[in-house]
Parts: structure tokens; C-alpha cells; sequence
């Protein structure tokens, strides 16, 4: 959140502060189905 206060207004910074959770969520699940596709070809 830190990082993004330099770099946008206010209200997106807001948004982003909001919706954190979210975020770090979604980065779970796609790190889980890429290692998921990699693991179906490999195996």
C-alpha cells in the first residue's frame, strides 16, 4: 500500500487500500493454478 501512495491520487489509493485483501487472495489462487497447470505436465 506504501508503494502505491507516491505514484496515484487519493481515491485510487483508497480503492487500493480497500481491496487489499482481495488482492493478496487472488495472487494466491493464481499462483496455485499456474503451479497446478505445471504440475499436470510434468507429471
Amino acid at each position: 500500500i506504501g508503494a502505491f501512495k507516491g505514484l496515484v491520487d487519493k481515491s485510487k489509493n483508497n480503492l487500493i487500500a480497500k481491496n487489499v485483501g482481495y488482492m493478496l487472495l487472488s495472487g494466491i489462487l493464481v499462483s496455485l493454478l499456474s503451479a497446478a497447470t505445471v504440475g499436470l505436465f510434468v507429471w
